[in-house]
């Protein structure tokens, strides 16, 4: 994957997510926090050092629940702001402040990296839209044409990935109006204008 040309940064304070994640719906014996990992990327630089670590987490992540070819890898299709995150992340310092008044030693005093993960995650944190995902949740080719067939007659797709059970598709933002219509119609394919875009799993990088 062209990654330097897919993901863009244009502002100093625009990072990207990257995510590991044995997905609970196929895990379902998992909580939520036992099988995720995520790293912040800051330029073209950082992100095959950031993916490098992802891998080496999955490699070596021991649970009787979840086993390394359960994880997917992920990235934020649209950039975050650190500036935008940093005055939610302030807010939640405030109210964790509150909290500490009642009970010094709160859960959430040992969370801070995940809290400022989450505010950095947080549709808040989003300042610029560069694309939106269509998410085809079966592997019939009909539909994966369908979809494009619909896509193109406004802009060409960016870029097509295929998933364990469809593929992802990351567009330019557009109205859409006739691919809307047809993802009305279905239950297996979702647009997304903003999430995590899949990049693979472990057998895909190793």
């Amino acid at each position: 994957m062209d990654y330097e040309n897919i993901f863009k940064f244009e502002d100093p304070n625009e990072i990207y997510i990257l995510m590991s994640l044995a997905r609970k719906k196929n895990n379902p014996e998992l909580r939520s926090e036992e099988a995720v990992s995520r790293e912040i990327v800051r330029n073209h630089k950082e992100l095959k050092y950031k993916l490098n670590c992802l891998i080496r987490f999955v490699e070596t992540f021991e649970h009787e629940k979840a086993k390394p070819e359960d994880f997917n890898f992920y990235i934020t299709f649209n950039p975050r702001n650190s500036l935008l995150a940093y005055h939610e992340f302030k807010k939640e310092l405030v109210e964790l402040d509150k909290q500490l008044i009642v009970d010094q030693n709160h859960i959430r005093l040992r969370k801070l990296d995940k809290v400022w993960l989450d505010c950095l995650q947080r549709p808040s944190g989003k300042k610029r839209r560069q694309y939106f995902n269509i998410d085809i949740d079966t592997e019939e080719t009909s539909v994966l044409n369908d979809v494009l067939d619909l896509v193109r007659k406004e802009q060409p797709e960016v870029f097509q990935q295929k998933t364990r059970h469809g593929w992802h598709i990351l567009i330019k933002p557009a109205h859409y109006k006739e691919l809307l219509n047809y993802i009305s119609q279905r239950d297996d394919v979702e647009l997304h204008r903003d999430r995590f875009f899949y990049l693979g799993k472990i057998s895909d990088f190793t």
